[in-house]
């Protein structure tokens, strides 16, 4: 066990397109337990797969200290991911980690940095928290993975956050463990960040629609809804879940989300067939299976009626859409050197136009 004297080690593994306020809420959470006790009682390393900068999804790169082919003297790392992980990581990143689970080290993941340490098979019979946007993709691609809607999870080895501000409640929850409740209370107020969270908080839903979830009875039939779309429930049964009529559920329905419980229901499903065909590489014929549609005809239809592209044509044009964003990211910064030189153009535009399609 870790002298508490000693210094704690926390190394951020950052991912391309890694989501910065993620990253951000960890780092100065440490950052600012630091200051608050006059001690230098966390240092954080930042590392990437071969030492170079990598770029946030908003378009800034960060420097990183080394690389995982470097050998870490750590006693934690957290993996810091965003959009389109899946392309993000390689056979490193796995053997990186799976050596440090070897050492004992504490290992965690931020928003989807949870799918590669379900990937590297870190989060096996274990339950962890990821982005709600990632649930369904790992619940589906790794069987042995739960994958729940919390902020955060801790355990003795691992820490796993749905991301943005959750990144802070996971460090505060570590701070507090380590170094006291008082601390962690500080660090938050310091933040100005009252409405701290605990480990059984859970993320707030995301569409179709949240407006009639302050109804209690409506937000216990949505949630049924939402836990069971491989194999969907009548509406007489989830009435009767929720101890009120059928007709009274079609009338919350209708009076919130203007729209039947059954339609809303499908929504649902097709919504989360869509995250499985962009964040998995799952056949179409098994996400229809995932998402309670018993044929792939009856799928594909329900998928073109609602959503305006069938289920293979949707899945490239998303796969189009996130490479061409990747290329923009990668652009951007370039862009913007070249065009705040307007000496190298000698103030002509069609110049700097020229210079651009080269």
């Amino acid at each position: 066990m870790k002298d508490v004297n000693q210094v704690y080690r926390v190394g951020m593994l950052l991912l391309n397109n890694f989501t910065l306020l993620s990253y951000a809420s960890a780092v100065e959470s440490l950052r600012m337990a630091n200051q608050l006790s006059e001690t230098e009682l966390y240092k954080w390393y930042t590392i990437s797969d071969d030492g170079a900068p990598v770029k946030a999804s908003e378009g800034h790169s960060i420097s990183v200290d080394f690389s995982v082919r470097q050998r870490a003297e750590l006693d934690a790392a957290f993996v810091i991911g965003g959009e389109n992980i899946h392309h993000n990581f390689g056979q490193n990143h796995i053997a990186w980690l799976q050596n440090l689970n070897r050492r004992n080290i504490l290992l965690g993941g931020f928003c989807s940095g949870t799918y590669l340490l379900a990937a590297a098979g870190l989060l096996d019979n274990q339950q962890c928290s990821v982005h709600a946007d990632w649930i369904a993709s790992i619940n589906e691609t790794f069987p042995k993975v739960t994958a729940n809607n919390r902020f955060f999870s801790t355990s003795d080895s691992r820490v796993t956050s749905s991301g943005g501000v959750a990144s802070m409640d996971a460090m505060l929850a570590l701070i507090s463990k380590q170094r006291g409740e008082p601390l962690a209370k500080n660090v938050a107020g310091t933040f100005l960040y009252d409405a701290v969270h605990s480990h059984t908080d859970e993320q707030a839903q995301q569409p179709i629609n949240r407006q009639g979830n302050s109804h209690p009875k409506l937000a216990e039939a949505v949630s049924i809804m939402r836990t069971n779309t491989e194999e969907p429930l009548r509406l007489d049964e989830i009435a009767g879940y929720i101890e009120i009529s059928r007709r009274q559920l079609e009338r919350l329905f209708q009076k919130h989300y203007h729209c039947t419980p059954s339609r809303y229901y499908i929504s649902l499903r097709l919504n989360k067939a869509r995250q499985l065909l962009q964040r998995t590489n799952l056949s179409v014929m098994d996400i229809a299976t995932a998402c309670g549609f018993v044929s792939i005809t009856h799928f594909s239809k329900c998928y073109r009626d609602n959503l305006g592209a069938s289920p293979r044509h949707d899945r490239i044009r998303l796969a189009n859409s996130a490479t061409r964003s990747a290329s923009l990211s990668t652009l951007k910064p370039h862009l913007k050197s070249l065009l705040s030189k307007p000496n190298n153009f000698n103030g002509n535009p069609s110049a700097k136009c020229k210079a651009l399609k080269a």
